[in-house]
C-alpha cells in the first residue's frame, strides 16, 4: 500500500518499508490527507489568442504601410533618375546656364536674336525651370521617405518580436496543459489508491475490535444488491445495443433479398424514434424519405420478420404470430381479380419476394412462428398456392359466415 501511494504521488520521497504495523498505518493515513490539484488556466489561453490576433492584424498593417513607402521611394528614384538624365543632357548643351540671363527674344539653342517672342521658346524655358525644380523637390523628399521606411521597419520588427514572444508563451501554456493532463491522470490513479488504502484502514481498525455478535452478511448482501442495481441500466443498455446490432444484420439481409432502396447501405432500427434509417454517404435517410410504398412495405415486413425471428431464437415469451392484411396494396388496387389479367411482371416479382421472405422465416424457425395473411391477390406461383387455406371470394364463403348475419 505504501509503495502504491508513492507511485501515485500521495507520499513524497522514499519511505522506509521496514516498519511496524502501527507506523505503516500512520503513513497511510498521511497519504489519505493529500490531494492532487489539477491546474487550469483557460483565461490565459484566451488572452494569448486575442493578443495573437491583434498582433497579426498590426503586423499586416505595418507590412502594407512599409510596402507602400518602398513603392513610393522606388517611384521617386525612377523619376529622379529619368529627370536627372534629361537634366544632364540639357546641361551638356549648356541650356540651364542660359536660363538665368536669357530673355524671351533670344534662342536657347543658337543664342541668336529673334524678332518676336516665340511661344515655343517660352514653353521650353518654363519646362526647363519646372524640371530643375522637380529634381530638387524629389531630392528633398527622399531622406524623409527613408526615415519613414526605417521607422516602419523598426515597428515591424518590434511586432515580430511580440509575435515570437506570444508563440513562446502559448507553447509554454500548451506544455502546461499537457502537464495538467498528466496530473489529472495521476489524480485519478491516486483516487483509486486512496480508495484501497481507506478500505484497508477500515479493515485494520475492524480487526483490532472484538468480533461483533451480529451477523453482517445480510447487510453486505444488501450493499451488493444496491451496487448491482446501480450497474443495471448500463449493463441493460449494452445488451440492448448488442442485440439490436444482430437484429439490424437480419433486417439488412432481408432488405437486400427484397431489392429495397438503400439496402446496399447500413440499415438500422432506431428504437428511440421507432423508425428505420439508412446510413448513406450523404447522411441518414429515414424510412419516410425512401420513396415508394413498395419500400415502406418491404422495410416493415423485413423489420417485423427480423424481430419475430430474433425473439423466437432467443426463446423469449412473445406471441409468435404475425398478421398481415393485403401486402399487395403497394402493387395494385384492392379490387383486383385474376379475371382482369396478369400482373405487371416487375410488380408480380416484387410481391413474390415478400412471400418468399415470409416463407423463409417461417421455415427457418421450424414451427415456432406463424404468419397469417389476408390477401386479394391470387398469384399463380406454387409457393403462394400451397399456402392458401381459405378462399373467401364471393358466394357464401367469407370470414364471417352469412348465416351468422342472418
Amino acid at each position: 500500500m505504501i509503495t502504491e501511494a508513492q507511485r501515485a504521488g500521495l507520499l513524497s520521497g522514499e519511505t522506509d518499508l521496514d516498519v511496524d504495523l502501527e507506523t505503516a498505518i500512520g503513513t497511510l493515513r498521511t497519504a489519505l490527507d493529500r490531494n492532487l490539484v489539477v491546474p487550469v488556466d483557460a483565461d490565459h489561453a484566451e488572452a494569448l489568442a486575442r493578443e495573437r490576433g491583434d498582433l497579426r492584424s498590426r503586423h499586416a498593417q505595418a507590412k502594407a504601410r512599409l510596402q507602400d513607402l518602398r513603392n513610393q521611394l522606388r517611384g521617386e528614384d525612377e523619376y529622379r533618375r529619368e529627370a536627372s538624365e534629361h537634366r544632364a543632357r540639357l546641361i551638356s548643351l549648356g541650356l540651364l546656364e542660359k536660363i538665368a540671363d536669357n530673355t524671351a527674344n533670344r534662342c536657347l539653342l543658337c543664342d541668336n536674336a529673334i524678332t518676336e517672342a516665340s511661344s515655343t521658346a517660352e514653353h521650353v524655358r518654363e519646362e526647363l525651370e519646372h524640371l530643375d525644380a522637380d529634381v530638387v523637390l524629389v531630392n528633398d523628399d527622399t531622406p524623409i521617405l527613408q526615415r519613414m521606411i526605417a521607422a516602419e521597419e523598426e515597428r515591424l520588427q518590434g511586432i515580430g518580436s511580440e509575435l515570437a514572444r506570444n508563440r513562446e508563451d502559448r507553447a509554454a501554456l500548451d506544455a502546461g496543459a499537457r502537464l495538467a493532463e498528466r496530473v489529472h491522470d495521476q489524480a485519478l490513479q491516486a483516487a483509486l489508491v486512496k480508495g484501497r488504502i481507506s478500505l484497508f484502514l477500515e479493515n485494520a481498525e475492524r480487526a483490532e475490535m472484538p468480533l461483533p455478535a451480529r451477523d453482517s452478511r445480510p447487510a453486505i448482501r444488501g450493499e451488493i444488491a444496491d451496487l448491482e442495481a446501480a450497474l443495471g441500466p448500463d449493463l441493460q443498455s449494452e445488451r440492448v445495443a448488442s442485440n439490436l446490432a444482430l437484429i439490424n444484420a437480419k433486417i439488412m439481409a432481408k432488405a437486400r433479398n427484397l431489392h429495397l432502396e438503400h439496402s446496399e447501405h447500413l440499415i438500422s432500427l432506431d428504437l428511440r424514434r421507432l423508425n428505420v434509417c439508412a446510413e448513406t454517404p450523404n447522411g441518414p435517410v429515414p424510412l419516410n424519405e425512401m420513396g415508394s410504398g413498395e419500400n415502406w412495405l418491404g422495410y416493415h415486413v423485413a423489420v417485423m420478420l427480423s424481430l419475430h425471428e430474433w425473439f423466437a431464437e432467443q426463446r423469449r415469451p412473445l406471441p409468435r404470430v404475425l398478421i398481415l392484411d393485403q401486402p399487395s396494396q403497394a402493387y395494385f388496387p384492392s379490387d383486383y381479380t385474376r379475371m382482369q389479367g396478369d400482373l405487371v411482371d416487375e410488380d408480380c416479382t416484387s410481391l413474390l419476394r415478400i412471400y418468399q421472405a415470409v416463407a423463409e422465416t417461417v421455415n427457418s424457425l421450424e414451427g415456432d412462428f406463424q404468419v397469417i395473411v389476408m390477401e386479394h391477390a391470387d398469384l399463380d406461383d406454387e409457393l403462394f398456392q400451397d399456402s392458401v387455406i381459405e378462399r373467401w371470394r364471393g358466394g357464401e364463403q367469407a370470414l364471417i359466415p352469412r348465416d351468422w348475419i342472418n
